[in-house]
């Protein structure tokens, strides 16, 4: 009977607990200020990764946080100098206006692709850069940026740029999409980093099945098994080792490479 706790969970992967909860917190908060680039600049959304009841939180979220934001403006300045109401925050009603029709066009979209359940469209895609915008990067940044790059720093631009300018001249709606535009690269960073790190772990899982009979079994030394060193006491006698080999698993199941 194998082990339950199989060579990579036991003795080679390490994990980063502060960086996993790090990248955890945010995928699992990236979707509101991801949403409020996305439905500007993508269009194809799956089904099931972009939902309209996720838009209107977002609006009716946005649409009541100026009157506290407001009040407190005053009681800070003692009522003075704060400026009317509408002067601070008519752009940030436009945006939302706007931002509410993008998101019921994102929808529709959705729906279409929603309407038959078939295997010629991802559900969970997060869509693709519309083609305006892609022309636009393309222009000041050449044909051969990479996706990464385009979602990690690139989209976020289209936010961070335009929040920047209304920041500057006292617009509260600068400080939504620079916070949107940090929060959307730091979740694709998030993303890839896990990305990176299932397939870096599939390909040292490889190399460690393959490497199995020679690090262990064979007992050589790391730079002649792709640097694999399955530390600790072993059997002296290679039989037993190879006996012992076999009563253990990389990853869950046994290599198919025969000892």
């Amino acid at each position: 009977m194998k082990q339950e706790k199989t060579f990579w969970a036991q003795v080679v992967r390490r994990d980063n607990v502060l960086k996993n909860i790090i990248y955890t917190f945010f995928l699992s908060v990236a979707s509101y200020p991801r949403l409020l680039i996305e439905v500007f600049i993508r269009q194809h959304f799956g089904d099931r990764y972009f939902k309209l009841s996720s838009a209107l939180s977002v609006f009716v979220l946005l649409a009541v946080m100026p009157i506290p934001l407001y009040r407190a403006s005053q009681i800070l300045s003692s009522g003075e100098g704060t400026g009317k109401f509408w002067l601070m925050f008519l752009s940030w009603y436009a945006f939302l206006i706007v931002f509410l029709v993008k998101a019921i066009k994102r929808w529709k979209e959705t729906k279409i692709i929603a309407s038959v359940l078939d295997y010629n469209y991802f559900s969970l895609s997060e869509g693709f850069i519309n083609p305006k915008a892609y022309a636009l990067i393309v222009r000041i940044l050449g044909p051969n940026i990479s996706i990464r790059t385009q979602e990690i720093y690139v989209e976020p631009a289209f936010a961070f740029i335009p929040g920047f300018i209304f920041f500057l001249i006292g617009q509260p709606i600068g400080i939504v999409l620079m916070l949107a535009a940090i929060g959307h690269g730091f979740s694709y960073a998030a993303a890839y980093k896990s990305g990176d790190d299932f397939f870096r772990d599939v390909l040292d899982k490889t190399i460690l099945a393959r490497q199995k009979k020679a690090a262990f079994v064979d007992q050589l030394r790391p730079e002649k098994c792709q640097g694999v060193n399955m530390r600790g006491s072993k059997p002296t006698d290679r039989d037993s080792r190879n006996e012992m080999a076999a009563e253990f698993s990389i990853d869950g199941e046994e290599p198919t490479y025969a000892l």
